[in-house]
Parts: C-alpha cells; sequence; structure tokens
C-alpha cells in the first residue's frame, strides 16, 4: 500500500477525527509524515569539531500525522541536529564495549530516546501532510513554520524562536503548552479575506518564501505561502511584515490529485507534481500591495522523452549557474525513476520539456532532496537522495552525473527525507514504523567520482524513537 492511497483512504474513512482521547505524550513520533531542516546559519558549525564554520541548521523538525488516530492530535516537533550528530559520533560503529548510554537494536543500529535531543513541540490537528519555513534575511531570527491539515483542510502554523533558551523554540499561540490555538490555524475564519474567497478542501503540499520571489517590485517584508490542494487548486497567501495573514486569491483550473510543489527562480513560476505525464505551472502577480497579489495559470508541461504511465510524484528546482537554465529534477511513479527535465528558456512558452536524464530507482519512488554533502577535509559532492516508498530503499545518486552511488535498504516505509549536509547526515521518515532514521552519508565522499560503489557504502547508523508497526502496513 503506498502512502498517498493510505492517506486518503483513512482521511475517507476516519469517523472520529475530533477524538477527545490522550494528546500524544512529548517527543512521541506517530506515523511522520514531513521533515523539513531550520535555516542554515553561517558560522553556526565552530561547535562542531572538525567542521569549521560552515553554514549549519540547529533542528530537525518533524510532522506527525497520528495516522492511526491513537492520539487526539498531530505534532511537530524540534530536534538539536547537534545533539543528534553527538550520539552518532560517540555510539558509531558500534564496538564490544560501547560508551555508556548507547543503546542499540538488534541489528546493532543506535537508538536515540528522542526526549535526550527534543527541543520543542507544538499539537496541531491530525494528518499533517507537509511543511514550509518562512523566510528572513537573517536566517537566525524568528520564522514562521506552516503546515497543511488535510483532514481539516487548513494551515497549522507555528512560530520557530531560535536560541530562545527557553523550554521549547515552537510557540503555537498564546495560551501556553504544546496545543495550537485557533488564532494559528489559517481558514476562511482566520485570515483577511476581503474578497470573499473561499478556501479550498485537503491542502497537500505548501512552498512559503519572500514575495520578492515571483515578483522583484513586491513589498520586501512580505512572505508568501503557497499551497497545492488535492483536487487541483492552489491557494496564496500574503503573510504581511505587521505579520497579517491574507488569502490573496485561490485557482482551481489545475489537474486533480497534485503532490507536489516548487518554485523555479528563473522563470518566476510554480511548477506542480501530480497525476500525468507532465508538470503544471501557477505564477503570482503582484499589482498595487501585498493584498492584490493573484495568481494565473502558467500551463502544462508535458514530458518529452519518456513512457512515462504514472504520475510525477514529487521535484527540486535545481537552479542554473551564469546563465544557464534551471533543471528540475523530479521523482516519478510507472516507471520509478529520477528524472532531469530541462527547463529552457524555450520551455517557457512550449508544451513540453526534454527529458535529459532517466535514473531508475526502487519501487514507489516518493520523495527527494538535493544537496550539497560536506567533507572535514574540504570535499564536497552534489547529490540527490530518493525515498522508494514500497521498495523500502534510498537511493543516494550524483546530481551531475546520475550515477547511484549507493542504495541504503532495511526501511518499513521510507518517505520524507531531509539532508544535513555539513553534518554528512540523511533523516528518513520511515512512516510504517513511527521512527526517523538516520543515515550517514559520509563514505559516500570517499567514492572515486563517476565509479559506481557497492550498495551498502552508505549506511543506515541510528533511529530516533521506537519503531511500532501496525499489523497492516506491514
Amino acid at each position: 500500500m503506498s502512502l498517498g492511497f493510505a492517506l486518503v483512504a483513512l482521511a475517507a474513512s476516519a469517523c472520529d477525527l475530533e477524538n477527545e482521547g490522550a494528546a500524544p505524550p512529548e517527543g512521541k513520533l506517530n506515523f511522520p509524515t514531513a521533515l523539513s531542516l531550520s535555516p542554515a546559519i553561517p558560522g553556526n558549525g565552530m561547535d562542531d569539531a572538525g567542521v569549521g564554520s560552515a553554514a549549519m541548521s540547529e533542528h530537525l523538525f518533524v510532522v506527525n500525522s497520528n495516522f492511526d488516530l491513537r492520539y487526539n492530535k498531530g505534532s511537530l516537533q524540534a530536534y538539536s541536529l547537534r545533539g543528534i550528530k553527538e550520539q552518532v559520533d560517540l555510539c558509531t560503529p558500534r564496538v564490544s564495549e560501547p560508551p555508556a548510554g548507547c543503546e542499540y537494536d538488534n541489528e546493532g543500529i543506535l537508538r536515540i530516546e528522542p526526549m535526550d535531543v527534543h527541543e520543542g513541540e507544538a499539537l496541531i490537528d491530525s494528518f499533517g501532510t507537509g511543511i514550509a519555513l518562512s523566510s528572513e534575511s537573517d536566517p537566525g531570527a524568528d520564522h514562521r513554520v506552516f503546515v497543511p491539515i488535510r483532514s481539516q483542510g487548513h494551515l497549522s502554523y507555528t512560530d520557530y524562536q531560535p536560541g530562545t533558551g527557553t523550554d521549547s523554540v515552537l510557540f503555537c499561540g498564546t495560551t501556553g503548552g504544546r496545543k495550537c490555538t485557533v488564532s494559528h490555524q489559517i481558514d476562511d475564519s482566520s485570515v483577511v479575506n476581503d474578497r470573499d474567497i473561499e478556501v479550498p478542501g485537503e491542502p497537500v503540499a505548501v512552498i512559503a518564501g519572500p514575495l520578492t520571489q515571483w515578483d522583484a517590485g513586491a513589498d520586501p517584508g512580505a512572505n508568501y505561502v503557497l499551497v497545492t490542494h488535492q483536487r487541483g487548486e492552489v491557494s496564496l497567501y500574503v503573510d504581511t511584515e505587521a505579520g497579517e495573514m491574507v488569502l490573496t486569491d485561490t485557482l482551481g483550473t489545475f489537474p486533480s490529485g497534485l503532490t507536489g510543489v516548487m518554485f523555479d527562480p528563473q522563470s518566476q513560476l510554480g511548477y506542480m507534481t501530480g497525476a500525468g505525464k507532465q508538470l503544471t505551472r501557477v505564477g503570482v502577480a503582484t499589482e498595487t500591495g501585498p493584498g492584490d497579489a493573484s495568481l494565473f495559470d502558467g500551463g502544462s508541461l508535458g514530458l518529452d522523452g519518456i513512457g512515462l504511465r504514472g504520475d510525477t510524484r514529487a521535484g527540486v528546482i535545481v537552479p542554473g549557474e551564469g546563465g544557464a537554465p534551471s533543471q528540475a529534477l523530479v521523482v516519478t511513479q510507472a516507471p520509478d525513476a529520477l528524472l532531469y527535465v530541462d527547463l529552457g528558456p524555450e520551455s517557457r512558452t512550449q508544451l513540453a520539456a526534454n527529458v535529459k536524464r532517466v535514473v531508475e530507482v526502487g519501487g514507489g519512488a516518493s520523495r527527494l532532496v538535493v544537496g550539497t554533502l560536506l567533507g572535514e577535509d574540504g570535499q564536497s559532492r552534489e547529490i540527490v537522495a530518493v525515498s522508494c516508498f514500497n521498495g523500502r530503499q534510498i537511493f543516494i545518486i550524483d546530481r551531475d552525473s546520475g550515477t547511484i552511488l549507493s542504495v541504503v535498504p532495511n526501511f518499513s516505509g521510507p518517505f520524507e527525507i531531509a539532508l544535513d549536509g555539513p553534518r554528512g547526515l540523511l533523516y528518513v521518515a520511515d512512516f510504517r514504523s513511527s521512527v526517523v532514521r538516520i543515515v550517514d552519508l559520509r563514505p559516500v565522499l570517499a567514492i572515486e567520482a563517476g565509479l559506481r560503489d557497492e550498495p551498502t557504502s552508505a549506511v543506515m547508523v541510528a533511529t530516533l524513537g521506537s519503531p511500532r508497526v501496525l499489523q497492516e502496513l506491514q
């Protein structure tokens, strides 16, 4: 059973989404569906031995969907990346007499107790499906973390305040505690909506950033939040400099079954994945102010050069350097593959784009992450990691050549992934087992460029949380 199908089936059949039962225990992972890292702060690596002054993130964010409705809420959690790395370095590889405090499972994999590295949590409604962070000029400043809640049809947002020195770096309302108040739910009743726009249901994916990404003349203090919805709608919110959330437009001209969205800074268009052999495009136009920002349909971009029978699942835009065109790296099913799609200037006016390269991956290809893997001796490598939900594998691919560098097995249901490149670690939301798996990518840097290594070069080294697998999902 694929994760997308499972979420749709349960959302359709569940009749008690207002469960008044117990809240999840703090630090409890329960069917994680989305991951993200906090913004990298320049010089933040000074405290990590051997890394120097690399820009590094402080926190891993985990969205727990509460898929089985075991609790009355889902959650957004923040974990210390530095704390996790310290435990990995201390306890792996396993030796006959490991240091005190190192615990392992039956396979010799380090098990990290979530509360040992837990630094914040907010309770949100069940069935969170994505995550995005607002963008600030100062990476160490406050941010907002947005999570689409598919079951309730709204966005939840949490204020992230790094380096606060309090019990939590996440804040979700004025009443205190972990539970998000209605003031942190974005729906018809909580946003400024002067045009009587109805918020579409079933939000699936979200991206956010400064409004100037779409229009250089826009208010530099305003952020956008762009949300895709399962039935083919897109909604646009503007988070003004004053902190006011404005619903400025919705557009429902896109195919149903949207799965993801990405932004291309060169064409200033959003590209959406979903059903069929295509990417659909959306644009944002600003007029007299942030509240006037509107959406327009950018047309569909077919994918030539591949006999795609299934759909596109997720994508990442890699901007071109030195005037070169952008490239979309897109994960597809049927076939299960990573596509390299040219987004040159001609693609903006044509109805099809060339697929330059196809890299076959494992069954149920679902998500990807692109980034730079850094070594302590100055080595670096651009990589792509692809999660394969049904194949229960992670593929590590050289971004430039398309060479498969490593295949990491033994997952239960790998879905969302996040890369901490400076620390050399990959985080994988293992949906079926309700944990986050941690993969050490540093051995990949020792691979000679252009040569395929043995599929065990990158290795799973740790698990955040204790696995718990539902019989129905095995």
